[in-house]
């Protein structure tokens, strides 16, 4: 149960990292987009649609073939989009739609915010990153010097590796580090996912 539970936690680590990085994707299309947006956002998306972030690339394609071939509204489609991409694309999403309706040149301006938005993500991303780094170096470090004594006493005095490995306390005992070291991870992918 004990591992169960450290293989899960292990996996959460996983998707917090692609959470992550699909927000960094969705930041980098929204800066790219908004860089050239004088001349309309469906002409912006037409000219960037292979430099978007790969992990994103899909569903601008999907975009334009909604718009093109599909028949789809620009609103429809750009909801549709929204969908896809998720919260962090919402902002962008419902001001390209009044964007466009607007179909005002000069309210290139509502997109400002969302970047000032992204930038200042970025820096608490980049801030909370190192600080999380550290915590992790820390962690392995102690866990290695943990393991590396563990392993060097079971194989240099026998009565250790008996205790451990044949007596139910021994046993115990390796559960209980297995936990502890299941909820140190636990509760560091928990002060991840704060950050995002």
């Amino acid at each position: 149960g004990a591992i169960v539970f450290l293989i899960i936690t292990l996996l959460r680590f996983a998707a917090i990292s692609n959470i992550e990085q699909r927000e960094a994707d969705i930041m980098d299309s929204v800066d790219l987009l908004v860089s050239d947006v004088k001349g309309g956002i469906m002409n912006a998306i037409i000219r960037y649609k292979d430099s978007f972030p790969v992990g994103v690339r899909p569903y601008f394609h999907e975009f334009l073939d909604d718009i093109q071939n599909k028949g789809y509204g620009f609103k429809l489609a750009m909801n549709k989009l929204n969908e896809k991409m998720g919260m962090s694309f919402t902002e962008f999403a419902q001001k390209a739609i009044l964007y466009e309706e607007k179909a005002d040149k000069n309210m290139d301006d509502i997109f400002s915010s969302i970047i000032e938005i992204n930038r200042q993500r970025r820096t608490l991303r980049y801030t909370n990153n190192i600080e999380f780094a550290n915590l992790r170096l820390q962690f392995i470090v102690s866990i290695m010097a943990i393991l590396g004594y563990a392993i060097f006493a079971m194989f240099t005095d026998s009565y250790i590796m008996n205790f451990l490995t044949d007596t139910m306390i021994g046993k115990v005992m390796i559960i209980i580090d297995i936990i502890i070291i299941t909820f140190v991870l636990s509760y560091m992918a928990a002060i991840k996912a704060k950050s995002l």
